[in-house]
This record gives structure tokens, sequence and C-alpha cells, in this order.
């Protein structure tokens, strides 16, 4: 493919719309956002805006914005709303002028690619709840920017790594803070119990207290009620101090959950 130009890129810079700009950032924070999603995320309304979202983004894939994946998901019929979208050519380079990092990232297996797209999932129906005046989304950090940076035993630096931390509004004056993991039973017990592990220390070290004044709860969501049953059997084994921090949902039901906590 033929490396775009500087004058290209000024081109590029100058025709994009605000909109534009907004779905290249949206797609940068999450890695991997598929169509459905994005249009979900910024032409919610109606089949105009569908329309007006297939056209949107079949142009910032002409300019190399945004890229799509090799593979769909849901099928031939899907149309663009099946593709996954990541960041272009353009776009990293774009990205770089206002001090992202400009590197792409090689090509994503299989699993990664469910697991992101599990955690874009996550995020488009958080703002969906916001839309419809069902949750107050004060803020969405993705990764690297909601991983923990720690002292651990005998002084030894340690990272904590949740897909998400979130803050809800939660009153007029309150708001609940979150770590979320969006778990696809796909890793094994003893990996699951290392994780668990790692909060503990996080939670002991009181970085996070000192910083913000208070620890975040650790919201798991799972596909399914067995998965939910090998998440909690895990977190009981905890002692009582950190066990309290810990929820277990299911996806579909992690946005309904967060939104009752922050109404109670």
């Amino acid at each position: 493919m033929s490396r775009i130009s500087r004058q290209r890129l000024d081109r590029i810079d100058r025709d994009l719309l605000d909109l534009d700009r907004d779905v290249l950032l949206f797609v940068q924070s999450l890695r991997l956002v598929s169509g459905n999603q994005l249009r979900r995320r910024f032409w919610p309304e109606d089949e105009s805006a569908a329309r007006a979202a297939r056209r949107a983004l079949s142009r910032l894939v002409a300019w190399r914005v945004l890229d799509r994946t090799d593979g769909r998901r849901g099928g031939v019929r899907a149309g663009s709303e099946g593709f996954v979208y990541v960041v272009g050519a353009a776009g990293h380079r774009l990205l770089s002028r206002i001090g992202f990092d400009g590197k792409r990232a090689g090509v994503p297996g299989e699993r990664y690619v469910a697991h992101a797209l599990a955690i874009s999932e996550a995020v488009v129906l958080l703002h969906e709840a916001q839309a419809t005046g069902a949750l107050d989304l004060i803020e969405v950090q993705t990764e690297p920017t909601c991983w923990r940076p720690f002292l651990g035993l005998m002084g030894a630096p340690v990272v904590l790594k949740p897909d998400l931390f979130l803050r809800l509004g939660a009153g007029r004056v309150d708001e609940d803070r979150w770590f979320v993991e969006i778990d696809r039973a796909t890793e094994a017990v003893g990996t699951i119990a290392a994780k668990l592990k790692r909060y503990r220390q996080h939670y002991r070290s009181g970085e996070e207290q000192r910083r913000e004044g208070v620890y975040p709860r650790v919201i798991w969501a799972v596909p399914d009620v067995r998965r939910a049953g090998v998440l909690s059997s895990a977190i009981d084994r905890l002692d009582g101090e950190t066990k309290r921090i810990h929820v277990v949902t299911t996806h579909e039901a992690l946005v309904p959950l967060l939104t009752s906590e922050a109404h109670a």
C-alpha cells in the first residue's frame, strides 16, 4: 500500500469533521470496535442515520483514517456493521500530531479480538444508558489509562490491569467508582486467582486510597451463570477485607446492575 504523503495527510486533516475525529478517538481508546458498535455510539437514531454511518465509515476507510480487519462479524449480509475497525495509517499519524502514540499494532489474534469487542460493547452500552438518562457516565478509562502501577512486596513495581475504570454519578454529590473485568470464560481458574491476588495487593498497598480517597469496587462480567459460580467460588476464598470489594454479574446484567447501584 502506498505511503501517505505529508500533503495528503494535511488535506485529510482539514477535511475531517468533528464527528470523524470523535470516531477516531473512540476507536483509538478501545483498539477495536465493530461497525455496529460505532453506528450505535455515533449514529443511533434511525435508518437514515445508519446510512450516514455507512457513508462516513467508508470515507474514513478510504482515507486510511480507519482500517477494516479481514474478518467480518455477523456474516456476509451484515454489511459495514459486520466489519471490525481499527485505527489506520493516516489515523495513527493524525493522532501523533495531538500527542498520542503513533505506533501501529500488529495483527490481533481471534481471542484478542473477541475480548476487545466485548469491552467495546460494554462501553457502548454505558453510553446508550447515559443517552436515555438512565445513567450519569462521568468518566470511562480504557487500557492502558485504567492500569494502576504500584509497589508490591519488598518495593517491587507491579501493575494492576483492569479492563476499564468507571466513574458514575450517584445522586447529586456522590459518585460510584468501579474497576471492570470483562471475562469470557477463556482463562483458567488459576489465572483468575492470580488476578484476585493482584487486586488484594493493590488494595492493601493503599495507593488508590491515598490518591483518590476511596477504593473502587470491582465488577466481574461473565458469560453465564456457570462461570459466575466459578468466579464467586474464587472470591469466597479471599479474606473478608478484600472479598467485599468484588461483585460478579453477567455481560447482559452489567449495565443494569451498575445503574441500579448508582441509584441505590
